[in-house]
């Protein structure tokens, strides 16, 4: 599974064990988050990471784009990520590092700023990375 994610940007979220009003936000706003993102957007791909105590929510349907990840606790952890009530966003690098952390957004105008502070990173990473 990780050969199959190297060579791309991934903007990554853990999904919580509850999917509550943060969750349905996240799941909305994170697949048009990447259509924003212009002629860089086949550099980036969204990586949504399920594990034993997930919530069983309907997801987007996995593609070159977007890819649903099954992993359990301790792979999780081997990786440096962790599932919370509220699960964070996060932006690998394509090597497979976490380079910036988000919380998720608590209103719908949350989910904008969010969203919007994302993309900016987001951009300024990929202008400034010769990989990916």
């Amino acid at each position: 599974q990780q050969v199959d994610l190297r060579g791309r940007w991934w903007v990554s979220y853990v999904l919580p064990a509850t999917c509550d009003f943060s969750c349905a936000q996240t799941l909305q706003t994170l697949p048009r988050l990447r259509a924003t993102l212009g002629r860089e957007r086949d550099r980036v791909g969204l990586l949504l990471i399920r594990t034993e105590g997930s919530a069983d929510v309907a997801l987007p349907q996995p593609s070159s784009d977007v890819r649903v990840l099954s992993l359990t606790s301790q792979q999780l952890a081997g990786i440096g990520l962790t599932r919370s009530a509220l699960s964070p966003w996060f932006i690998m690098d394509p090597l497979g590092w976490v380079m910036l952390r988000y919380q998720p957004p608590q209103t719908h105008a949350e989910s904008l700023l969010r969203a919007q502070l994302l993309l900016d990173d987001l951009q300024k990473l990929l202008k400034a990375s010769r990989i990916g």
